[in-house]
């Protein structure tokens, strides 16, 4: 978590040392420190003419949740209701010769007790900002520390440890040494001084502005939605900002903003990706990360996203030591001179049934094209694959950055241009910071109107929104100018149209974009929660395609069980226990008939172990359909790009199974064969680009919400954690009645 201050200009530490609660008036600082019960956290107190500074930092388990600076106004000799970076929320009071109080993080509150640092001791607080770098540090009475660095130019945040021995220092130290193991055991000499200079700001993200622009309007759009059922009006970026990297870029390729309560937004630094590449409403993907590294004793250094739903952490040695999602493989045989074909296997029953009976004899037909002549190939490490990564896949990476590149034009028209208003319209427009003012570059009141919609959480950005009248004059052009406490300031730049006709003398405008349309093959709670376990004879995890079938099977059944119109006459998909006879219906969570259900299609699927995980080649998918025969005469359909690309007939192909025919697709999402989830919901949303060609041309976006196949649970709706993905597949297979 980025500690950032502006506290101290011109110093290369501040250190802070306390010389206890004084009876009356004095000019120097009051320290005071302790600890946050319930965490390894430490919070520091520091108190002059009236004016407090706190700094709250977690230790190893939670530095990346509890670390925030806190500064203002004491109100009656207390701390007022303080909200200080990343969304915490401090409040204190004095209690005897030291103070007591509450820090809020992510909906939970956890109490502290401070008291006067020992003058005798290195107890206190200790500030570094400079250019290049920014960290806290706050020394206990009990000598126990807590530290966090951030690199101003690498975006690396870490945690530091004190070089020195604390016990053998009996005064006040003039500097103190510590290091960071992140960045190799660095070194930083921090001085001391006794003074405060601090002015209450909301601390800046350290990311471009149109990068966290981005994230926050898509929030704002999300908020209560269908699509983010648990993002409420008090939703709010978290403040923090968690790199990720990818092996062929140097500086961090993405970005993750955590969202509070709960999720994150994952966008872009750079064109080689879609601007926002993966959200979901229910989970932060770092803290997945980090919990795995925990269950490990390992901590965490820095992340990697290799591919759609591909993620690494490795440890400040560059070992790897927690991932999430599917492993990625080389790909050997494919060939991009050669024009891209679709391969179709179809499994139907020799002899159609109007319905299931108990027992079904049902045999199947196989007609299938020739599988390409492509083979998959294991790294040998970690190293292997970051080394190798940029030229293994250069061809996908092209081609992904070919598919973002019609985004980010979108983007780059609208910093350019300016966004277009149709007359007669009312627009919402996201505030980055608390506390935001805005004003026109020229008077166009006469034709816009602005207002500001206060939120009803002060954590909260307010929401601006803008009114154009019908009667406003086309190319009626302005700039709007958003400027926070903390000096961060925007131009955004508007102009009115009415399309499709283009306004004069302008290059390329974007009209806003239209609200989403929907459409549901069922809800969240429709959706089966199965996951992979090892494999009792092969001893790998059985394999996300075998998952993917299992609950797209598992939701068929459910749906057979409550009859709906396509399914009911297929009660027999799943039958008792897993077996071939009796009636049951596939239950929501695993249990031991889905395990011995998955097993079977892992057999029939040919799906082995691979770089730790169970791979299912795409060819041999359409094998799954040997566990319908005597079981029912539903069909399979399966569909896979020559080239192992995203292709669009096969996103229409999957969106059409959704919408036409109200049942989820398996979908295959990044470099081929990484991973099969279940495609149950997508999106689409337009925005007309005025002023290219003579009418302008309409941009689209996509979205499928899938389920992984993970078996993780929300714990706020007790449904399966799903997550919003960009519709690029090249792999569908569907389950026909």
């Amino acid at each position: 978590m980025r500690p950032l201050v502006h506290l101290v200009a011109g110093l290369l530490l501040v250190l802070l040392a306390g010389c206890g609660n004084r009876p009356g008036p004095d000019t120097g600082p009051q320290v005071f420190v302790g600890e946050i019960a319930g965490s390894d956290a430490l919070i520091a107190l520091v108190v002059e003419q009236g004016r407090f500074l706190a700094y709250s930092c977690g230790g190893p388990d939670s530095w990346q949740q509890l670390t925030g600076w806190f500064e203002g106004e004491l109100q009656g000799g207390s701390l007022p209701v303080t909200t200080g970076s990343y969304g915490l929320v401090l409040k204190a009071s004095p209690s005897g010769t030291g103070w007591s109080g509450s820090l809020e993080a992510e909906g939970q509150t956890r109490s502290f007790s401070l008291a006067p640092a020992k003058p005798d001791s290195p107890a206190g607080l200790y500030i570094l900002d400079n250019e290049a770098r920014e960290a806290g540090l706050i020394i206990a009475n009990n000598l126990k520390t807590a530290g966090v660095y951030y690199g101003k130019q690498s975006g690396v945040t870490a945690t530091v440890q004190v070089k020195d021995d604390l016990a053998k220092i009996a005064t006040r130290p003039t500097q103190l040494t510590v290091t960071s193991p992140a960045y190799g055991g660095s070194e930083f000499t921090l001085s001391s001084t006794t003074k405060v200079q601090a002015a209450p700001v909301e601390p800046r993200l350290p990311i471009p502005v149109n990068l966290h622009r981005i994230a926050a309007q898509m929030l704002e759009e999300t908020r209560g939605s269908e699509m983010a059922p648990d993002w409420s009006s008090t939703a709010r970026l978290a403040g923090t900002v968690r790199p990720f990297y990818r092996p062929d870029i140097t500086a961090p390729a993405y970005f993750e903003l955590p969202v509070l309560p709960q999720g994150f937004i994952l966008v872009s630094n750079g064109e080689h990706d879609y601007p926002i590449t993966h959200w979901s409403d229910t989970f932060t993907l770092s803290k997945s990360l980090e919990a795995s590294a925990k269950d490990k004793g390992q901590t965490s250094a820095r992340y990697y996203k290799l591919d759609t739903l591909f993620y690494v952490a490795e440890d400040s040695q560059g070992n790897r030591i927690a991932s999430y999602g599917s492993e990625i493989a080389q790909i050997v045989g494919v060939s991009f001179n050669q024009t891209e074909r679709m391969l179709v296997a179809t499994a139907t029953p020799q002899t159609p049934q109007p319905e299931d009976t108990d027992p079904t004899n049902s045999r199947f037909v196989i007609r299938q094209d020739p599988p390409p002549n492509i083979v998959f190939r294991p790294w040998g490490s970690w190293r292997e694959q970051k080394s190798g990564f940029a030229s293994a896949y250069a061809p996908w990476l092209r081609l992904l950055a070919e598919r973002a590149r019609s985004d980010w034009e979108v983007e780059k028209a609208i910093q350019r241009n300016g966004e277009a208003l149709v007359a007669g319209n009312k627009y919402e427009v996201a505030t980055l910071y608390p506390g935001v003012k805005f004003r026109t570059d020229r008077d166009v009141s006469a034709h816009i109107a602005l207002e500001l919609k206060k939120s009803s959480d002060a954590r909260v950005p307010d929401t601006l929104v803008i009114t154009v009248r019908a009667s406003a004059p086309e190319n009626t052009a302005f700039g709007l100018e958003l400027s926070y406490r903390n000096g961060v300031t925007e131009m955004l730049r508007y102009t009115v149209v009415r399309p499709p006709a283009t306004p004069s003398g302008v290059r390329a405008q974007s009209d806003d974009w239209s609200r989403w349309t929907y459409h549901s093959a069922g809800g969240n709670s429709d959706q089966r929660t199965y996951w992979q376990e090892t494999h009792p004879t092969k001893g790998c995890p059985t394999g996300c395609g075998p998952v993917a079938w299992a609950m797209l099977f598992g939701w068929a059944d459910f749906k057979a069980a409550q009859d709906h119109p396509r399914w009911k006459n297929r009660r027999g998909i799943y039958r008792e226990n897993g077996g071939r006879t009796g009636g049951a219906v596939a239950p929501k969570v695993m249990d031991q008939g889905i395990r011995n259900v998955i097993l079977e299609l892992n057999q029939a699927m040919n799906t082995d172990c691979f770089m730790g995980g169970g791979l299912t080649e795409p060819w041999d998918m359409i094998g799954a359909s040997s566990y319908l025969e005597g079981r029912t005469a539903a069909s399979l359909r399966t569909e896979y790009s020559g080239l192992l690309i995203p292709s669009d007939s096969l996103r229409t192909r999957a969106q059409d199974s959704i919408r036409r025919h109200d049942t989820p697709a398996v979908i295959g999402i990044g470099l081929a064969p990484a991973h099969y989830p279940l495609a149950y919901k997508y999106r689409y949303r337009t925005r007309l680009m005025v002023g290219i060609g003579p009418v302008g041309i309409t941009e689209y976006q996509y979205q499928f919400k899938v389920n992984q196949g993970f078996g993780r649970i929300s714990p706020t709706s007790n449904e399966p954690i799903t997550e919003w993905v960009p519709a690029d597949t090249w792999f569908v297979g569907e389950i026909l009645p």
